[in-house]
């Protein structure tokens, strides 16, 4: 039997459940498009053959009311490699990237400092994407979503005995990282279009790791309903799982990455 335990506001989730700015906008970019996040609505702009050009986004963002907003642009492109602040340099940010994943000349390498944690968030951006989102909004911030979720994620896993393993669904891939108290033992991305994929992966995790499920405890970021065959399928070898973030409303059940349609960065 699947034991859902939700849990309510903890303090992880302090971040999400910030009142967000009425002129605030996230600009998420992932594989398909661009994921412009009101406090109240969610514009899909696709990317299309002949659409990706400044003045048919400037035409489409003029639309729907978005050119006044002040928004932050989070990175959903690429995975990204997490490195401790003391053995990082920044002249080897392909190298830290190589060794896990292909770059292609279209790309550009940029890091995030994690300075609550002490390190560093190294991925690649798209530079026709970067270019195109900074024309129009030349003051737009900009990061990569790992950066938004380590600082939380190692404080909720401070001081706590079992390891703690977290989850973040979004359309096509999955994102896991690994905790033992405050240090990251494991972050990893994983392709994923189905309830049996995903579960292919994460036993392949739990099993190379040697996770037993009395060993650690296990949190999905946000609970929403396209992914209940996945909550189902976890309770396979786990039979307590935790929704952190539960009580948020799902204003866009359709998102393609729901959990951060709400998301208020620092």
């Amino acid at each position: 039997m699947l034991v859902l335990m939700v849990t309510g506001q903890l303090f992880l989730m302090q971040l999400n459940n910030r009142e967000k700015k009425s002129n605030a906008l996230s600009i998420l970019l992932h594989g398909d498009g661009f994921s412009f996040c009101t406090p109240t609505h969610h514009h899909l702009y696709t990317f299309e053959k002949d659409n990706l050009t400044e003045k048919s986004l400037r035409s489409w963002i003029d639309y729907h009311q978005l050119k006044e907003l002040n928004p932050t642009l989070i990175h959903f492109e690429n995975e990204a490699v997490t490195v401790p602040e003391e053995l990082f340099s920044e002249d080897n940010l392909v190298s830290y990237l190589t060794s896990s994943q292909k770059i292609s000349e279209e790309e550009e390498q940029s890091f995030d400092p994690v300075k609550k944690t002490k390190q560093k968030v190294v991925y690649s951006i798209s530079k026709e994407k970067k270019n195109l989102l900074k024309a129009i909004f030349p003051k737009a911030s900009s990061s990569h979503f790992v950066s938004s979720l380590l600082p939380d994620l190692a404080t909720f896993s401070e001081g706590r005995v079992k390891k703690n393993l977290f989850i973040h669904l979004r359309n096509g891939y999955f994102d896991l990282f690994l905790y033992q108290g405050s240090q990251l033992l494991i972050q990893n991305s994983f392709k994923q279009v189905n309830a049996d994929e995903f579960l292919y992966y994460l036993f392949y995790v739990t099993e190379q790791f040697y996770l037993n499920p009395d060993q650690f405890d296990l949190y999905f970021l946000g609970e929403y309903d396209k992914y209940a065959d996945y909550y189902t399928g976890v309770s396979i070898f786990h039979n307590a799982i935790t929704f952190l973030d539960s009580k948020q409303a799902q204003r866009d059940p359709a998102h393609p990455i729901p959990y951060f349609h709400h998301y208020v960065s620092e």
